[in-house]
């Protein structure tokens, strides 16, 4: 928004900020991580929304980006609901210019479903959404390890982190060579919301809505085979 970084936005829900801590960047977590992680709330969620790109009024003082305002669904006296899932996979994929025999395995799936409807017909209403993100991808990872006469040279003490590294091809420096090699890299994220609605009257209202996001990734590091692990579990209430 107007030459803005998508950090400077700031999301609100149901009146709620539901940015991070430190920006809104999408799987930011407390403006530290920027991870994989994209259900903090479904779409099936989303009644209407509104975007102010520019002179809006100081109410919306926390970001000089985009201040994007969601109002989440709700119940009523007709029960309504839907499935959907989305997918994706490497049969339809074309090679990677690194991809090593071949084109890297990709599995995604990206599914759910929702529902609302009464409770008490004119009078207590409730909805309900979840979807979860099922994804399994390879990553390739090219990085210079040490060649063989560099594990022959090497002092006793190190001579055993040597052999943590895989062999690889031969290059122009005599100390290093070149390994490639392709670790799975799997994501798994489930997001729930409910919200419950009451009618006092015809003019007062009152509603409850909760959401949560639990998510779970690893990413390789290196050739080693070491990774990284990285969970979460936000709530909005």
């Amino acid at each position: 928004f107007s030459g803005r970084a998508n950090q400077q936005n700031a999301v609100r829900v149901d009146g709620v900020d539901f940015s991070s801590v430190i920006d809104a960047s999408p799987g930011n977590l407390n403006g530290e991580t920027s991870t994989g992680f994209r259900l903090q709330t479904s779409l099936e969620n989303v009644q209407e929304f509104r975007v102010d790109s520019s002179n809006y009024p100081a109410e919306f003082g926390t970001g000089t980006g985009g201040q994007i305002t969601v109002v989440t669904k709700s119940g009523g006296n007709d029960v309504h609901g839907g499935i959907f899932e989305y997918v994706r996979n490497d049969v339809f994929d074309a090679r990677n210019f690194f991809d090593k025999g071949g084109v890297s395995p990709l599995r995604v799936n990206q599914f759910g479903a929702s529902v609302g409807g009464p409770i008490v017909k004119n009078r207590l209403f409730a909805f309900g959404s979840y979807e979860g993100l099922r994804q399994v991808g390879y990553q390739n990872i090219i990085e210079a390890v040490p060649s063989a006469s560099a594990r022959l040279r090497a002092v006793p003490s190190i001579a055993p982190l040597m052999q943590l590294y895989p062999q690889g091809t031969p290059t122009s420096n005599p100390d290093l060579d070149l390994a490639q090699r392709v670790f799975r890299a799997p994501l798994n994220e489930n997001s729930g919301s409910v919200r419950l609605d009451y009618r006092l009257s015809d003019k007062v209202s009152a509603s409850l809505r909760y959401l949560r996001d639990q998510g779970e990734l690893e990413s390789p590091l290196n050739v080693t085979g070491n990774y990284s692990r990285v969970t979460a579990l936000s709530h909005n209430i």
